[in-house]
């Protein structure tokens, strides 16, 4: 739990001064006592007896008092500093931030600790610190450091203090690091800057802009009222003392209606025939109900307006549209005074409808003021399930049976939308279904304000040799030996993303076509930050009779993209999307009603207001969309991740096996620059070499042939190291004319080998193989290929050295090109610590069990001296 030091002795001295004058004060005040209770003075009997008990008590205090001092003091004289805090471990946490996080010493030699000193500076030596700070709460083993300069290189250390003073430093891990974000690489600016500022300067020139005759708009920054306020500000004339009692609705005819799920805790609240409060809202539907319902969803952010755009409406009740929203309004008055609140809720995302054309649109809330209006009561919700439990089998069931029997799923719905996520990195996935008219996402049911995720770490910052690593896996090239940094977010996104993709039950084969979206990190608030994963171009949306196991799995629902950004921003950005969802929808009405009104205008001077008002609003609409449209990350991510031209993102299969730190090579051109991550990856070699190729029986074939080769089986060939400018070479680089090197007579055990370049599994396997024969390319040319356990390795070999020789040709690089009989000179070969062994042709290099841990595979003409140490099927496994 820590301690506090007592502010008075901070030093050690003054520390140990005082305790001593504690023992020695203890020590006089004993032997006083002691005198007086060994020799009484008083002559009285009865006073002596009593002063003579007193006496003894205070001596077994002060005895008691004694020993306790000494031990203190003695504790003190053997207590030493305490050890260094361990696990002190340092992250970027922004542009201009660092966070250290550290834990309590193993050993505190005696005495509590009562703070920590974190220190930071520039030099590694710390000759000249840039800060320091003492965190107040010793059980808050971490702190950010603010205020620090982006791109320069800090070194932070941690000490742990008693009452002997400070005990070592302990140096962070990685020592040191660099304020840095992934914005940093290309400048860009978070999503939300200064979007509630625009907001906000367009609301108020809104409100200037209104008629002089409109009732007035309360601001954005005036406070929101309180349930018992709410109740207050309900309007009450003569008028309403004569009114009777809400009507509610019981058997629903065709139409549309509107109903308020208001709950708290365990209770709903109900009429006095245990239904859900439901108004009627208009007979007839409206000629476009989804953009209506979306408008409404909006209302939720500004029910407080709801007499304000009534009143705007009755003058443009002629509109069809205007009139449909209007009477929405109405029905929703209607429910605010029946029920006594203003704020009705959240919209559910979905509406109810029966066989017999009812639409009831819910509004979902939690009250936490509880208060039975007239007619209404609180029932718990287990006696609403035990009465309502369905129709017969027989019979359809109606709105009010499907709104009463799915309560405890739309209750579920409204408390789990608005919890965030912890602090931390995710990855997400995004996958979109389309229908005629609306386009959903797919989201899971517990957690429906994100995409399905899995948690990659604890700091959400990605920072800017991070993402410039991520990156570049799309081109398959490094410059440099990866930094620690970098291997911990492969490592770490690699493992989140196979079991995010697991739980989704996409296989292994099928998750290699997927990619990581480079485009962004997805900030969702400055506590959480999604890296997305998305399917393949084709797959990425899927269109109705398309099968598709993922958006009918139980465990997602589909939202539209509307209701999925309302739902998302209200959990991670609620102060925008609230001034945002309610400029809009006041700005929609007003819309209307300018071009009604203009409609309607029969003077010139009419015409030209009307067409003056609409003008205005069109501008004040066209800057909303603006800003609204920068805060729709899943739009630019859809369109980035559906562009069959660009095909964004690093593969799977890179960030799975990324490729080793190469050697500069003079054959590699300029590096792409960042607009190459967002232009469609250029053809290895040609058209035909950037396809993607299946290798094993179990795969289709194509008809085109590639150097030459009659029909040769497809590979698939994620792409040729050292040949074009999204190439990589690797760091054992065969010679060019690579002689035959010593040979081993050994053979090899199949149950304790296999290639070291395989990431292993039942299924399907990458391989990265070098060339060891003169191929006129770069020293240190390889290539990766993805193949199942039916790939042999003359299908390996043959794919290998018809790539090499389609290079040759394209590149004109002055080396031998190998024709179709020459092939059969060629073998494949495993290279473990300077021997090699020769596989047979028809072995499957996936089919070797335990990978070796060093060594790789090469293709090399066949040499007679090691045609005897071939290794087969027969190979012990």
């Amino acid at each position: 739990m820590g301690a506090k030091e007592n502010p008075r002795f901070l030093l050690k001295e003054a520390r140990q001064s005082r305790i001593v004058a504690l023992v020695n004060e203890a020590e006089r005040k004993l032997e006083e006592i002691t005198a007086l209770v060994l020799n009484p003075t008083s002559t009285n009997s009865t006073s002596s007896n009593t002063q003579s008990k007193e006496n003894e008590k205070l001596l077994k205090e002060w005895e008691w008092k004694f020993r306790l001092l000494k031990r203190m003091k003695a504790g003190f004289e053997h207590a030493r500093p305490p050890e260094c805090p361990r696990s002190v471990t340092l992250t970027t946490a922004s542009s201009s931030s660092l966070h250290v996080r550290f834990e309590e010493p193993s050993n505190i030699n005696g005495a509590v600790i009562t703070r920590y000193k974190i220190e930071w500076s520039t030099k590694e030596d710390f000759s000249s610190e840039c800060g320091e700070h003492i965190p107040s709460d010793v059980r808050k083993l971490y702190y950010t450091i603010q205020g620090l300069k982006q791109g320069v290189r800090y070194y932070v250390r941690v000490s742990a203090f008693n009452m002997k003073g400070f005990g070592p430093y302990q140096l962070s891990t990685p020592p040191y690091a660099i304020p840095s974000s992934w914005r940093d690489v290309d400048g860009s600016k978070p999503r939300s800057s200064g979007r509630l500022t625009m907001i906000d300067d367009l609301f108020i020139q809104y409100c200037n802009s209104r008629p002089a005759d409109s009732m007035e708009i309360k601001s954005n920054s005036s406070p929101k009222s309180s349930p018992s306020q709410v109740r207050k500000t309900v309007k009450k004339s003569l008028k309403t003392f004569f009114q009777s009692a809400p009507k509610f609705q019981k058997n629903l005819k065709r139409g549309v209606y509107l109903a308020a799920l208001l709950f708290n805790e365990d209770k709903v609240l109900v009429t006095t025939e245990d239904q859900i409060p439901i108004v009627e809202v208009d007979e007839n539907f409206s000629n476009n109900i989804h953009h209506d319902f979306h408008w409404l969803m909006k209302m939720g952010a500004t029910w407080e307006d709801v007499d304000v755009l009534r009143s705007d409406m009755d003058r443009s009740m002629s509109s069809s549209t205007v009139a449909f929203r209007s009477k929405l309004l109405q029905a929703a008055a209607q429910l605010q005074t029946a029920l006594g609140i203003q704020d009705l809720g959240q919209l559910y995302f979905q509406p109810t409808k029966d066989m017999n054309g009812s639409l009831v649109i819910t509004t979902v809330n939690y009250i936490k003021d509880p208060k039975v209006a007239v007619s209404l009561k609180w029932t718990p919700l287990a006696r609403i399930q035990r009465k309502w439990t369905g129709t017969p089998d027989t019979e359809e069931p109606s709105a009010p049976d499907l709104l009463m029997t799915s309560i405890p799923e739309k209750i579920l719905y409204h408390q789990v939308s608005t919890i965030p996520l912890t602090r931390g990195l995710y990855v997400g996935y995004l996958k979109l279904r389309s229908s005629v008219d609306i386009i959903r996402v797919m989201v899971p049911e517990k957690t429906p304000n994100v995409l399905p995720h899995m948690k990659i770490r604890e700091n959400p910052n990605v920072s800017k040799e991070e993402w410039e690593w991520l990156q570049q896996l799309d081109t398959n090239e490094e410059k440099n030996a990866p930094t620690s940094a970098q291997l911990k977010l492969q490592e770490e996104l690699t493992a989140a993303t196979k079991r995010l993709l697991t739980k989704l039950g996409v296989s292994e084969d099928q998750a290699m076509n997927h990619r990581i979206c480079d485009l962004e990190v997805i900030d969702m608030n400055d506590e959480v930050a999604f890296i997305l994963v998305v399917p393949p171009a084709e797959d990425v949306c899927s269109v109705p009779g398309q099968t598709d196991d993922l958006t009918s799995d139980k465990e997602h629902i589909l939202l539209p993209v509307p209701v999925f950004e309302m739902v998302h921003m209200s959990t991670y950005q609620p102060e925008f999307i609230r001034r945002y969802a309610r400029l809009s929808s006041i700005l929609e009405i007003d819309t209307l009603i300018a071009q009604h009104t203009l409609r309607e205008a029969f003077s010139d001077d009419e015409v030209s207001e009307a067409k003056s008002r609409i003008q205005q609003i069109t501008e004040f609409q066209q800057t909303l969309d603006s800003t609204w449209k920068g805060m729709r990350w899943i739009m630019d991510t859809l369109q980035y991740a559906r562009d069959k031209q660009i095909k964004g993102g690093a593969p799977l299969s890179q960030l799975y096996a990324p490729p080793p730190s190469p050697v500069d090579s003079p054959d590699l051109d300029k590096k792409p620059t960042r607009g190459h991550y967002k232009l469609r990856r250029q053809s290895l070699v040609n058209s035909e070499t950037s396809s993607i190729y299946s290798t094993g029986s179990d795969t289709s074939s194509t008809s085109d042939s590639i150097g030459g080769m009659g029909s040769p089986r497809r590979h698939h060939c994620d792409r040729l190291d050292g040949c074009q400018d999204d190439t990589t070479t690797g760091t054992s680089a065969s010679s060019s004319n690579a002689s035959s090197p010593t040979h081993s007579n050994d053979r090899i055990n199949g149950g304790s080998t296999s290639p070291p370049t395989i990431q292993q599994n039942s299924k399907a396997g990458i391989l990265r193989v070098y060339p060891a024969y003169n191929t006129g390319l770069a020293s240190g040319t390889s290539l990766k290929l993805h193949v199942t356990t039916r790939t042999s390795a003359r299908e390996i070999v043959n794919l290998v050295v018809q790539q090499l020789n389609n290079a040759v040709k394209i590149r004109g690089c002055e080396g031998p090109v190998y024709s179709d009989d020459q092939f059969e000179d060629f073998c494949l070969v495993a290279d473990i610590a300077g021997k090699e062994r020769m596989l047979r042709d028809e072995y499957s290099p996936l089919q070797l069990q335990n990978p070796w841990t060093k060594g790789k595979l090469l293709v090399k003409l066949k040499d007679p001296a090691i045609m005897l140490l071939q290794v087969g099927q027969s190979t012990t496994v």
